[in-house]
């Protein structure tokens, strides 16, 4: 940029003193109109003329180089910036080589993988977990273990150790929940069937009703949930069920009940 700058600084100058050269040749003609001169005169100005002609071609032989030295450097500025266009391009492929060369290395892969999936189902999992107990906590995945926001507290974020049992059961569910759903995303199956085990007894009334709402929600998305347990709320609160008890008589007896 300095060497055009340079360039076009000269040839300003060199316009200059061709208009300035052009402006004495017409003073010339002006004074030899009219005038008579005599022959030393009229040889001294054909001197004068011849070089300033000389001069003028001069100058605009050096205007032809000029300007070529323009053009030169106008194309090199030109391929300039495509090599650093180019450059660009190959420093960012060499970033995304050495990225995958990273997750190629040993286990590496294998983990990012394993983090993706799990920061997705915790995604879900929360969205569920809003349902179940509106927003108190919230569950992180973070340095490959599981710690929820308490954002009752400013968000501090707190191990699942501290939780009390209804919580963790909570907690839990929301996550036992959104596995399932992803693994039935990823097999492409439709295997909308799911069993809880026990844990009800660490939730209190509240808390319990909280929940069975929540799964009745899930039975209207077409979610099949089944339960077992001993919780004599839940007996009276679920519809459709298998009454399993023991008689002295018969041993084990099974009784089916069913509501449309």
């Amino acid at each position: 940029a300095e060497e055009i700058n340079a360039l076009e600084k000269t040839l300003d100058d060199f316009n200059a003193r061709v208009s300035l050269n052009k402006k004495e040749l017409e003073s010339l003609n002006e004074k030899l109109n009219g005038v008579n001169l005599n022959y030393e005169e009229l040889a001294i100005l054909e001197k004068s003329s011849i070089a300033e002609n000389s001069k003028l071609s001069s100058l605009k032989i050096e205007q032809g180089k000029k300007t070529g030295e323009l053009e030169r450097l106008e194309s090199k500025i030109e391929e300039k910036l495509m090599l650093s266009d180019k450059k660009v391009a190959i420093e960012t492929n060499l970033d995304y080589a050495k990225t995958l060369s990273k997750l190629l290395y040993g286990k590496a892969l294998a983990q990012f993988i394993c983090e993706e999936y799990l920061n997705n189902i915790t995604i879900r999992a929360n969205q569920i977990l809003q349902n179940l107990e509106g927003g108190k906590f919230t569950i992180k995945f973070k340095d490959n273990n599981f710690l929820v926001e308490d954002n009752f507290n400013l968000g501090k974020e707190r191990a699942a150790s501290t939780l009390s049992g209804g919580e963790t059961f909570l907690i839990s569910l929301s996550l036992a929940l959104a596995i399932s759903e992803t693994i039935n995303i990823e097999s492409g199956e439709n295997q909308d069937f799911f069993f809880l085990d026990e844990g009800f007894g660490t939730l209190d009334s509240e808390l319990l009703e909280t929940v069975i709402s929540a799964l009745y929600k899930l039975e209207h998305q077409h979610t099949i949930i089944g339960v077992i347990s001993h919780v004599e709320m839940l007996k009276e609160r679920i519809k459709n069920k298998i009454i399993v008890s023991k008689t002295e008589e018969e041993g084990s007896k099974v009784k089916l009940l069913y509501t449309m």
